[in-house]
């Protein structure tokens, strides 16, 4: 069951940011990852936007979304992505990538969506690429960026609910 986190309190916040080192800093990446920036980073997502969030049986946060204003994408104006929403962190525990979670994650975020919601990913991700091609998202951009000293094709995709 989906759960939307809405207080940023001291055990979401480390299982989020437990998440996004495992997510983020997995082969082939291997980024080098400040723990307190990305703890900040899910404290102002949380405070700022909606994160979704999906937990298994035993309690395990295994998959997350984090759907924040536009303004948070640093990229924005490069594309001319003035209004709506954007996909920060999307999530899912790579033990589990396969089984649904992100594409549960996905349907209902866009269900409950009333305005354009923008996200990016990399080329090299095409579970994720297909995912969203497969949700309704249209490619709109493909660049090239550097993060963590590692250079990274990323395509931007747009969701308009009809």
């Amino acid at each position: 069951m989906i759960e939307i986190i809405t207080t940023p309190n001291a055990d979401i916040v480390t299982k989020l940011t437990d998440l996004y080192i495992e997510t983020f800093s997995a082969p082939p990446r291997n980024e080098n990852i400040d723990r307190d920036e990305i703890v900040s980073l899910m404290e102002k997502e949380i405070t700022e936007g909606q994160v979704r969030v999906v937990f298994d049986a035993e309690g395990k946060l295994i998959g997350s979304l984090s759907l924040v204003p536009i303004a948070h994408f640093k990229d924005r104006t490069r594309f001319a992505l003035n209004q709506g929403l954007y996909i920060s962190n999307f999530m899912v525990d790579p033990n589990v990538r396969g089984k649904g979670v992100g594409k549960q994650l996905l349907t209902d975020t866009l269900s409950a969506a009333n305005e354009p919601i923008h996200s990016r990913c990399r080329v090299d991700a095409l579970a994720v690429n297909h995912l969203f091609s497969s949700h309704g998202f249209t490619l709109v951009a493909n660049y090239t960026t550097t993060m963590n000293g590692s250079v990274a094709e990323r395509n931007i995709y747009t969701f308009n609910q009809a």
